[in-house]
């Protein structure tokens, strides 16, 4: 699923390239110049297979609101990739992302890569690899949690944030 928007993305719905049976999840990419998850899913998703690749790019900024998930997932195999990045900024303000493959197989990883970021709400994740690169600032507000968990099968994933200048604000 390939989705270009000339000016601004919303999403509020359901976009979906799940696999069924013993077949990979597909791939979405999403481009635009301000892209706002606000509510809804996004997911590539698989139940024997692996998990897909959920790509996002905002030319300006990308935003990651309370009600909304991206998911990469697989139950029995290799877990998938998410991509959040913006050119200018990333802000997440909530949300949740998946990217956990089944039990004994690979981790998915989750890779945010703006010039500034910043994470104004928790970021909890089920079984994947978390980076989060900025090539400027990294901002995690104070009383903000980041955790990779494996809550269900796979493992609990690693954690890495760059950037050239962060900032863990006190709580």
């Amino acid at each position: 699923i390939v989705i270009k928007a000339q000016e601004d993305f919303v999403n509020t719905g359901v976009i979906s390239a799940d696999a069924v049976g013993s077949e990979n999840a597909g791939e979405i990419d999403i481009q635009g110049k301000n892209i706002s998850l606000e509510s809804g899913s996004i997911s590539a998703n698989a139940h024997q297979g692996n998990g897909g690749k959920v790509t996002i790019f905002a030319q300006d900024k990308a935003t990651f609101e309370k009600e909304a998930s991206l998911s990469a997932t697989s139950q029995a195999g290799d877990g998938g990739f998410i991509e959040l990045s913006a050119e200018k900024e990333v802000a997440l303000n909530g949300g949740s992302f998946a990217a956990a493959g089944g039990t004994g197989k690979k981790n998915g990883k989750v890779f945010i890569d703006p010039e500034n970021l910043t994470i104004s709400s928790d970021v909890i994740l089920d079984g994947a690899d978390y980076e989060a690169t900025a090539d400027n600032t990294l901002t995690v507000n104070s009383g903000i949690t980041i955790q990779t968990t494996a809550t269900g099968a796979g493992n609990s994933g690693d954690i890495s944030l760059s950037a050239k200048d962060i900032n863990i604000e006190d709580n």
